[in-house]
C-alpha cells in the first residue's frame, strides 16, 4: 500500500520517524489498509492527476470524512453525557464544540504525525498542505470513519478519546459553564453589585403564554429575555447580562438601555 511504502522511501530521518509513529498508532486500531489508504488520500492528488485512476480508484477521503465527522460527534457526545451528569444541554454543547473544532482536530492529528502520511497533489504539497489545519482535521475525521468501519464503534471511541480526554476536562472547568442565573449571581457578587433581581411579566393567552424577564443589577436594568416559561425567560436575561458584564468587567458601565 502507498501509505506504508512511503515510510521506507524517504531519506529524511525526522519525516521517517513521524511516519513510523503514525503508522504504529493507526495499525493498533485499523487492520484494513485499503480503508486507511483512502482515508489518507486528499482530493488534490486526484484533481492534479498525479496518479492514474487505476492506482487510486478515483477515491478520496471525503466520504470517510463525512462518516467520521458523525462518529466523532457521537463519541464526544456520549462521553460528555456520561461523565457530566449535572451539565445542562447548553454546557454539553459548548464543550463539544471546542473539541470538534478544526483547530482542535488538527492539533490531535499533528500529535502523532498524521500529516506525514497524507497523500497530496504537487501543488498542495508545495503550498504546505501537510500543515494546513483543514486538511489535517479532515484526514483525522476520515481515519475515524475508517476505524469505525473496520473495527467498530468501540475502537473508534478509544482512538478518539486518546486525544481529547484531557482537553475535555480542561474545557469542562471553564467559567462559562453552569446555569446562567448562577453564573450571573457569582459574577455580580464578585463585582460588589449584590444579587440580581428579576422582574417578570407575561402576555398572551393562557395556553400560549410568553414571558418577559428583566434582570436588575444594582438598581440598573441590565438585560431582558423572553421565553415560553418564567424559567426560560429569566435564564435568557441572565445569559445576556452575564455576557455584558463579563465582556466589560474592567471598564463597564451599567447605565445602558435594556436589551430588546
Amino acid at each position: 500500500m502507498l501509505w506504508l511504502a512511503s515510510v521506507n522511501s524517504t531519506s529524511d530521518e525526522d519525516l521517517a520517524s513521524l511516519k513510523n509513529n503514525a503508522v504504529a498508532k493507526l495499525s493498533l486500531f485499523c487492520k484494513n489498509k485499503t480503508l486507511l489508504d483512502i482515508a489518507l488520500t486528499h482530493k488534490s492528488l486526484i484533481s492534479e492527476g498525479n496518479l492514474s485512476m487505476e492506482e487510486t480508484g478515483s477515491v478520496t477521503n471525503e466520504r470517510l470524512e463525512f462518516l467520521g465527522d458523525s462518529v466523532l460527534s457521537l463519541v464526544i457526545s456520549t462521553y460528555l453525557y456520561g461523565l457530566y451528569e449535572d451539565f445542562p444541554e447548553g454546557d454539553l454543547t459548548r464543550v463539544r464544540s471546542q473539541i470538534v473544532r478544526t483547530s482542535s482536530l488538527a492539533k490531535a492529528a499533528k500529535s502523532f504525525g498524521l500529516g506525514s502520511l497524507i497523500k497530496l497533489g504537487k501543488g498542495e504539497e508545495a503550498s504546505g498542505g501537510r500543515e494546513k489545519e483543514s486538511i489535517l482535521a479532515d484526514a483525522l475525521e476520515a481515519v475515524i470513519g475508517a476505524i469505525y468501519l473496520d473495527s467498530g464503534f468501540a475502537a473508534a471511541e478509544k482512538f478518539t478519546l486518546s486525544f481529547f480526554k484531557r482537553k475535555i476536562t480542561s474545557e469542562a472547568k471553564k467559567p462559562y459553564l453552569g446555569d446562567a442565573k448562577n453564573r450571573l449571581q457569582e459574577l455580580t457578587v464578585s463585582l460588589g453589585l449584590g444579587n440580581p433581581i428579576y422582574q417578570v411579566t407575561g402576555s398572551g393567552p393562557e395556553h400560549k403564554r410568553l414571558w418577559r424577564a428583566t434582570v436588575v443589577v444594582d438598581s440598573d436594568k441590565l438585560a431582558t429575555g423572553q421565553g415560553s416559561s418564567i424559567r426560560l425567560a429569566e435564564s435568557a436575561a441572565a445569559e445576556k447580562a452575564w455576557e455584558k458584564l463579563r465582556t466589560n468587567n474592567t471598564d463597564w458601565s451599567l447605565r445602558k438601555n435594556v436589551d430588546h
